[in-house]
């Protein structure tokens, strides 16, 4: 995604000049063979995940990670995933991709499909591919969320909220999916900025602990993840004394560019993901960054 930031520069994100071909390179996957979902084994006496991994080169996260949360759900998440065609994993994705991807997109309206291979799906189309494969399965639907902090919501208040609807969608049998975006400040703007940088969508599969203390300045999180294929570690927190910016989607303006939504203050739950750079390297090394949770597809609580 792209389109003109606080100063009239262009952002970058998902599919624009930061490639998702230059980011698999990064973690040395551009070239890699694609595998098949595997059983990630989180050590002894823990279940083990099912992951599978995305083709290298296209914007498939989002359905993957649909997919990831279907492998990883209750026995009618599971059978849905495995009634798509195909003999793999992989195969049932591009099945999904086939048949509910190349639907116009909500977003874009008859601009594009929903998704496009070297640009992903828009945070918006998420929940209307998601629920396709669901109603047709019939099973739940889920709802979109954006997970920025509420009128009158404190930090702690909103990584509660955050953490509680976590762990309701993993007890009700399908595993939350997630966009995690990346934003840099940027120390060549003439006053003071940030940039979009990358946008990614993850299963979460995990969350610990079960309750959290009342004064908790985090959580740990275990998600399931297409780029590396595995089950990756991540600590969710929330920023208690420094400012950032970062966008909570955008409006898709009449000549098709894209006007984005900023917000500043502290407005997202953070994350520490060392396993997925998410562009993140590709800024200059004093340059702050940030990853934040800024979306969920969930089953809405009975």
């Amino acid at each position: 995604m792209s389109g003109p930031g606080p100063t009239g520069r262009p952002l970058q994100g998902t599919g624009s000049a930061v490639s998702r071909r230059r980011f698999l390179g990064a973690l040395g996957l551009a070239g890699a063979a694609a595998s098949p979902a595997f059983a990630a084994d989180q050590g002894s006496g823990a279940r083990a995940w099912e992951v599978v991994e995305q083709r290298p080169g296209t914007g498939a996260c989002g359905p993957c990670a649909i997919g990831n949360a279907l492998l990883n759900g209750d026995e009618g998440a599971r059978r849905a995933f495995h009634r798509l065609p195909g003999n793999t994993a992989q195969e049932r994705v591009d099945a999904l991709i086939a048949r509910f991807g190349t639907k116009p997109s909500e977003t874009y309206g008859l601009r594009r499909a929903r998704y496009v291979s070297d640009a992903g799906i828009a945070t918006g189309d998420m929940p209307f591919l998601a629920n396709d494969l669901l109603g047709g399965a019939g099973l739940p639907a889920v709802g979109g969320e954006w997970l920025d902090q509420h009128p009158g919501e404190d930090g702690p208040g909103q990584l509660r909220r955050v953490h509680g609807w976590c762990r309701a969608a993993l007890a009700g049998g399908l595993p939350p999916v997630v966009e995690v975006r990346a934003f840099s400040a940027d120390s060549g703007a003439s006053r003071p900025s940030w940039i979009n940088l990358y946008a990614h969508w993850l299963a979460l599969v995990d969350v610990h602990p079960p309750e959290l203390p009342a004064k908790a300045g985090g959580f740990e999180c275990q998600f399931a993840d297409s780029v590396t294929g595995r089950v990756i570690p991540a600590f969710a927190y929330v920023e208690r004394f420094r400012p950032y910016m970062a966008t909570r989607g955008f409006t898709l303006k009449p000549d098709g560019s894209k006007d984005w939504h900023w917000l500043s203050g502290q407005p997202f739950v953070l994350l520490n993901l060392p396993d997925v750079p998410l562009a993140v390297q590709t800024r200059p090394w004093h340059e702050r960054t940030v990853v934040a949770l800024t979306f969920m597809l969930r089953r809405p609580a009975v």
